[in-house]
C-alpha cells in the first residue's frame, strides 16, 4: 500500500487491521506494534492449536475486509509466524522463533497483497 499509494493509505490500512486484530482477541490476549508492518501477539494460555485458531481466524477477517482510502477501496493480505514459548526460552529467542516463522510464511507467497 505504501509504494504503490503513499504512506498516509499504508498508516490508514494498518491503523484498520491494527483495529480488527484488537477486535478478534480475548480479553486477557495482548497486542502491540513491534515495528513497520509487524505485530506482536501475546496470547497468555494458549496452546499451538489454539494460536494457529486465533490467527487464522484473523487472517481470513484481514482478507475478506475492503479497506477504503482516497475513495478507493483496497484488500490486503497478512503472514503470520507463531511462537509457543516454552519455560526457560528467552522472550528474545522466542521472538526470534517467531519472526523466522514470519519469514517462512511471506515466502509461501500465500497470501498477496493487492
Amino acid at each position: 500500500v505504501n509504494d504503490t499509494l503513499g504512506h498516509d493509505a499504508g498508516d490508514t490500512v494498518l491503523k484498520a487491521c491494527a483495529g480488527l486484530i484488537r477486535s478478534s482477541l480475548r480479553k486477557q490476549d495482548r497486542v502491540g506494534r513491534w515495528g513497520g508492518d509487524e505485530f506482536l501477539l501475546l496470547l497468555p494460555g494458549t496452546d499451538l492449536a489454539g494460536g494457529r485458531t486465533i490467527l487464522e481466524m484473523i487472517r481470513k477477517r484481514i482478507a475478506e475486509t475492503s479497506f477504503s482510502y482516497g475513495g478507493k477501496s483496497l484488500k490486503t493480505g497478512l503472514s503470520l509466524g507463531l511462537c509457543i514459548y516454552r519455560g526457560g526460552q528467552s522472550v528474545d529467542d522466542a521472538i526470534r522463533e517467531a519472526g523466522d516463522a514470519l519469514e517462512s510464511d511471506k515466502k509461501k507467497g500465500r497470501h498477496p497483497r493487492t
